[in-house]
């Protein structure tokens, strides 16, 4: 099963996984702007961005971000826009 990671909204912006089963029924905390960091996950990109500026680690492992540089997964992107198009 493919998991994917978001934030969870709340004031720590902890990360939670969810499987792709978890992406139908819970569309409203889906990815809108998934991008790739240099810990080789996948964030939304305003929570991310959110986090970094708080702290230099990633939120997942806690090492310290080689680079700051954030790249936008189109994959998971489009695959998000089919779950949803075929959800409505």
């Amino acid at each position: 099963m493919a998991e994917f990671l978001l934030l969870r909204p709340t004031r720590l912006r902890t990360p939670i996984a969810f499987g792709d089963e978890a992406l139908l029924s819970c569309m409203q905390g889906v990815m809108q702007d998934p991008v790739l960091c240099a810990d080789g996950h996948t964030y939304e990109r305003a929570a991310i961005i959110e986090w970094m500026s708080e702290r230099g680690v990633s939120p997942l492992s806690g090492d310290l971000l080689e680079s700051r540089n954030l790249i936008p997964n189109f994959t998971l992107r489009s695959i998000i826009e089919k779950l949803r198009e075929n959800s409505l």
